[in-house]
């Protein structure tokens, strides 16, 4: 059964290759192009998780995922974090947010599979 994703990261080639791993199990998928936008779109689409990267436009990773937690619709989404390093790996880890986990660069296709 092919489930719903939102991805959202400032690293075009990460959203590239999650999408890419995401397309191949043929799930929908949904790109979001900063933290706002993740949050109206979660509430929309309501996927079956989120792929957030930690450095957005607006709202980094944390803040952004800190207001899916907030609302009642998107609380129990789960989110995977998309680090671009083991600094950013780090800050995902520390901010101990309920249903979350975190991949770090370089993303496995199978890992994210």
């Amino acid at each position: 059964m092919a489930g719903k994703f939102l991805i959202a990261s400032k690293n075009r080639k990460t959203v590239s290759v999650v999408e890419k791993a995401l397309k191949q199990e043929k799930h929908k998928i949904f790109i979001a192009p900063n933290g706002i936008a993740v949050v109206d779109l979660a509430l929309d689409k309501k996927p079956n998780a989120i792929f957030l990267g930690m450095t957005l436009k607006d709202l980094n990773g944390i803040d952004t995922a800190r207001a899916l937690r907030s609302l009642t619709p998107t609380e129990n989404i789960p989110i995977i974090f998309l680090a671009e390093n083991e600094e950013e790996a780090k800050l995902a880890l520390n901010a101990r947010l309920p249903l979350t986990d975190c991949l770090t660069a370089p993303f496995d296709l199978g890992e994210v599979k």
